[in-house]
């Protein structure tokens, strides 16, 4: 969406704003004067095309809904859901489960430190202080303001606003 209202000439935190609204709230929710029932279909259809050959077949079947449900309406739906390929896990209160939830044991001597972090950090950061992760963020907004490049992402950032939901909570231990 970034990248299809910008060839049409928005800019500036105006296009950030709009491409942000579009994924969240979803295509169908698109003013038809800014995106036409037909521009919708194309996008769509090339959309599922390109996930192709990244996803599995159940994610494959599900990419129009989403797109059309936006993250709002699309993605919670998938919380904790074991046995579907875009199941992912969340600590909501309910049974964590998934398929990138690991559960492992170490001595106690062989920890040094333990980072929980969310997924409001684009990549991860050579150190494990407050102020590494910290550097790491911003090292990130430099390098991809908008998130549509090497950090793609849903949310880029706007000049009064960072894309800005993330936490990190480090324990080091001597």
């Amino acid at each position: 969406m970034f990248r299809l209202l910008q060839a049409r000439g928005w800019a500036g935190d105006a296009l950030e704003l709009q491409a942000r609204q579009l994924v969240f709230k979803g295509l169908a929710q698109a003013d038809p004067a800014l995106l036409a029932a037909s521009e919708v279909a194309e996008v769509l259809a090339l959309a599922q095309a390109a996930c192709g050959p990244r996803l599995q077949p159940d994610a494959i079947a599900e990419v129009p809904q989403l797109l059309l449900a936006g993250i709002a309406g699309g993605q919670y739906a998938y919380c904790n859901r074991a046995g579907h390929s875009l199941g992912y896990e969340v600590l909501d209160g309910t049974h964590t489960q998934g398929p990138d939830v690991l559960s492992l044991s170490r001595l106690k001597s062989e920890v040094h430190s333990i980072e929980l972090f969310t997924d409001g950090y684009m990549s991860c950061p050579a150190g494990t202080s407050v102020r590494d992760w910290g550097d790491e963020f911003f090292r990130v907004e430099a390098q991809d303001f908008h998130k549509c490049g090497t950090f793609a992402g849903v949310k880029g950032s706007t000049s009064t606003q960072f894309s800005d939901d993330r936490s990190v909570l480090t324990v080091h231990f001597h």
